[in-house]
């Protein structure tokens, strides 16, 4: 596949990186030259509020990352998320066990919040490839649109968004787009829901052509915002987020809640690059 996966995140500020709650999986896997003819993607965002919301949302990551039906399908995503959330009393009775081993047994304030459960929010991507496409479709010698060379589909719950930029030009912001539209009370997945309709009723769907030369950036809330608030000032966000390097994130990060445009919130960006 001509593409690259690259991942960047960083904790809140003034937290270590122990306590960053995003979750993110890249497959087969993090490359700047991915091998196969697709990449799966899921990014999920944990809850703060919520007790063991940094585990819930890495189940949530590689689970939905393998289950690559699960972007193009309700059914098949909620049944992903009810297979993920069957797994959840063992990794409850795990960490009592912990605690308890450890000599720091759950205090009584916690334990409303273990029976309340973890909640996050998802973005899961499907990126195809067929070598094939731009023989079929005839090769390029005058100046048009891009190849086509396969497809991409998602499914999200909550406010992790994906931007898929074309040509220096934003094509697609999912599931949402304005920064207006991000709120205190995204929709969430609980690690104790059990109702499919239920899950059915707040996953959206999008999907599209991929062709050469394409920018997928999937991005947990605080940055979601940033972005889009500098492509509604005129700004071209995508530029900034394509040439940061895994050691210069963390820095432009803290550069950007000191300017005020960033929220102090975890960070995490999965970029594709299509070429």
């Amino acid at each position: 596949m001509r593409a690259s996966a690259i991942a960047y995140w960083a904790p809140k500020e003034g937290s270590s990186d122990a306590e960053y709650e995003d979750a993110w999986q890249v497959l087969p896997a993090t490359s700047d030259e991915v091998p196969g003819d697709w990449v799966g993607v899921a990014v999920a965002d944990g809850a703060t509020e919520s007790l063991l919301a940094g585990q819930w949302a890495t189940m949530m990551a590689g689970g939905f990352a393998e289950a690559s039906a699960a972007a193009c399908d309700r059914h098949l995503f909620a049944e992903t998320a009810l297979a993920l959330s069957a797994r959840w009393p063992g990794v409850v009775d795990s960490y009592i066990a912990e605690r308890e081993n450890a000599a720091r047994p759950l205090r009584w304030f916690e334990r409303p919040g273990i029976a309340k459960g973890a909640f996050a929010t998802l973005l899961a991507l499907q990126v195809y490839t067929d070598s094939t496409l731009p023989v079929r479709l005839g090769a390029q010698t005058q100046p048009g649109p891009p190849s086509v060379l396969g497809s991409w589909h998602s499914a999200a719950i909550g406010d992790t968004c994906l931007f898929h930029v074309r040509g220096g030009q934003l094509q697609v912001a999912f599931p949402l787009g304005e920064s207006a539209d991000f709120g205190t009370r995204p929709a969430l997945l609980g690690s104790w829901d059990a109702d499919e309709d239920v899950i059915v009723a707040h996953v959206r769907l999008a999907d599209g052509a991929v062709a050469e030369g394409d920018d997928f950036f999937v991005c947990t809330d605080a940055l979601a915002a940033w972005f889009l608030a500098r492509a509604e000032e005129g700004g071209r966000p995508w530029e900034t987020l394509r040439d940061v390097t895994d050691i210069g994130f963390a820095e432009w990060v803290s550069w950007a809640r000191r300017a005020g445009g960033l929220r102090n919130d975890d960070v995490t960006l999965v970029h594709v690059d299509i070429w």
